[in-house]
């Protein structure tokens, strides 16, 4: 095989042979004690803030028998379609308070079909003070 010529190519590898030859530089010292997250003093408000700056909605409710009116609610303003949700004694309890007549897909009965239109968990985490 002829190889060709790419001055590009020898330039580009030239510099990162270069950048290889010169010795790194030594990461700055930081103090231990460096806080590099405030601490946050109410934590529902900043999750309903992080929700907010999410295009998220936070429902606060009183019990269960309100959690499962505002999930019956949000579940109705849905275009047609299956719901997906995780199996959990708890979700099976609350989607039948909600009495959603939307067909049901399970997590036990595999993965949402592209019909699913919402998908109903457990929240063991939320939204990491990074904002991730």
């Amino acid at each position: 095989m002829q190889q060709t010529e790419n001055s590009s190519r020898d330039r580009i590898l030239e510099r990162i042979r270069a950048g290889l030859r010169a010795p790194a530089p030594e990461p700055a010292e930081t103090s231990p004690d460096r806080v590099i997250f405030e601490s946050i003093n109410n934590p529902l408000q900043r999750f309903q803030q992080e929700c907010a700056a999410n295009l998220t909605e936070c429902v606060l409710t009183a019990d269960t028998m309100a959690s499962a009116l505002q999930l019956a609610k949000v579940l109705e303003s849905l275009p047609a379609g299956e719901v997906f949700v995780q199996e959990d004694p708890s979700l099976r309890s609350l989607i039948e308070l909600a009495g959603s007549s939307r067909p049901i897909r399970w997590s036990s009965q595999g993965a949402p079909s592209e019909a699913s239109q919402a998908t109903v968990t457990l929240a063991e985490t939320l939204i990491a003070q990074t904002g991730s």
